[in-house]
């Protein structure tokens, strides 16, 4: 198992590069990043909208694009989400839009 931290996302790489080099393919991928930030759309900031889209979509899916060359014939890829999206909550609003672009098909 490899537990690799997407912010920042250029660490990231650097982590996710000890799986091509050791050769191995991934079977199972469970992509589940997230963080939070509870302000009013009124309230929330270029620089608050910015941090909680780099993590919860951006970081997900450069990580997902990363490993694609390391899949395994038959793998399983799950992107773990929130409820958030799909319920309306006081203050998410930026939050529930950064889940919802997460839910990619």
């Amino acid at each position: 198992m490899l537990l690799v931290d997407i912010e920042p996302l250029r660490v990231a790489c650097r982590e996710l590069s000890t799986v091509a080099a050791s050769g191995n393919k991934v079977d199972v991928l469970v992509l589940n990043a997230g963080i939070a930030k509870q302000y009013s759309i009124e309230d929330t900031t270029e620089e608050v909208f910015d941090d909680l889209y780099n993590i919860n979509v951006k970081g997900l899916f450069f990580t997902l694009q990363k490993l694609i060359p390391h899949l395994s014939e038959g793998d399983s890829i799950v992107l773990i989400s929130s409820g958030v999206s799909v319920s309306g909550y006081a203050q998410m609003g930026a939050y529930a839009a950064t889940e919802l672009a997460e839910s990619w098909n």
